[in-house]
């Protein structure tokens, strides 16, 4: 999976359990301070403290904060995802006529953004000065987007969904503009 590839090459590896408990103690502060919107303020010294580890313990495991960023901003994106998936599978949705579940899917994206608010706010800000910033957002919205796109189809009866792939709609969008 792209994501694991990506998060693979920043992250240096954990060989113990212990040493995977601080990696993820460290990307959960991330996650937090992203959601807070103090990204950008906050120190790698910051980030060990909220992750309860030492700055040496923060650079065994990532590079930079850079790479560290990205590495949060997958991992959220991944999450996203995964919570895609598990809402198109639900069998409520499955059953649901297409007004009925567009009307969830709209619902899901608008509760979606509430709940990381802070993060997309955090990101957006960090892209307006380093377009790379967005490089892990822009890998990974096709994964939490396709599931709805492959469901939307297949309840209007084009169940090859080739009408309805995200690299059409992006193409119908940049025409349109």
């Amino acid at each position: 999976m792209v994501t694991q590839a990506n998060i693979a090459s920043l992250v240096l590896p954990a060989k113990q359990a212990r040493s995977r408990m601080k990696r993820d103690r460290l990307l959960a502060a991330g996650r937090e301070l992203l959601n807070r919107g103090a990204f950008e303020a906050t120190s790698i010294s910051d980030i060990a403290k909220e992750g309860g580890c030492s700055v040496g313990a923060f650079y065994q495991r990532f590079p930079d904060k850079e790479a560290f960023f990205s590495v949060v901003v997958e991992t959220v994106m991944a999450d996203i995802a995964a919570d895609a998936e598990r809402f198109v599978g639900a069998e409520s949705i499955n059953k649901a006529s297409i007004e009925l579940a567009l009307a969830e899917c709209v619902n899901h994206w608008v509760q979606t953004y509430r709940h990381y608010r802070g993060f997309f706010r955090t990101v957006i800000k960090k892209a307006i000065h380093s377009e790379a910033a967005w490089d892990p957002v822009r890998r990974m919205a096709p994964l939490a987007v396709e599931p709805f796109i492959a469901m939307l189809a297949a309840k209007c009866g084009k169940s090859e969904a080739s009408h309805f792939t995200t690299e059409r709609l992006l193409d119908f969008r940049s025409r349109s503009a």
